[in-house]
């Protein structure tokens, strides 16, 4: 997990992991106390909060997570990525990206602005034919609608 980014406070609360790829809890900002937790955030590496809604990169946690897929070459053994949407107030789940796009998700590369989000991922460049080294700074920037 990315700790610089598992740490949000807004207004009364704080968002944040109380374990390493834990899920994330609101917690009462004046007593510590846990108000509730978003299982649906469970492996979160990065955590963002825009207008009442939280936005959380997450590890997908699984037995089959930490190999290779077809989508992913070899050098990029690990945790698999997806962002998931989850309303502050209610808890409910607005929607989930896990695919291709976010498998790869570079850490402390989520940002949200209006009705996108953004994220940095590794496919910028040919997995075939170039070697690990060559990689540029930057991957393929991708982006979903906020809304879902």
């Amino acid at each position: 997990a990315w700790l610089p980014r598992t740490l949000v406070a807004q207004d009364k609360h704080v968002y944040a992991t109380l374990s390493i790829h834990g899920a994330v809890s609101d917690l009462d900002a004046a007593t510590g106390n846990t108000l509730r937790t978003y299982e649906a955030t469970q492996g979160a590496e990065e955590i963002l909060w825009f207008h009442g809604c939280l936005y959380v990169a997450a590890a997908i946690l699984n037995a089959n997570t930490e190999t290779t897929t077809p989508a992913l070459p070899h050098r990029f053994k690990g945790l698999l990525k997806r962002i998931v949407s989850v309303d502050a107030a209610s808890g409910k789940v607005r929607w989930e990206k896990s695919d291709e796009d976010t498998a790869s998700l570079l850490p402390l590369s989520l940002a949200v602005n209006g009705d996108q989000v953004f994220f940095q991922n590794r496919f910028l460049f040919d997995a075939d034919t170039v070697d690990e080294t060559d990689i540029p700074a930057g991957g393929r920037a991708a982006t979903v609608n906020s809304r879902g």
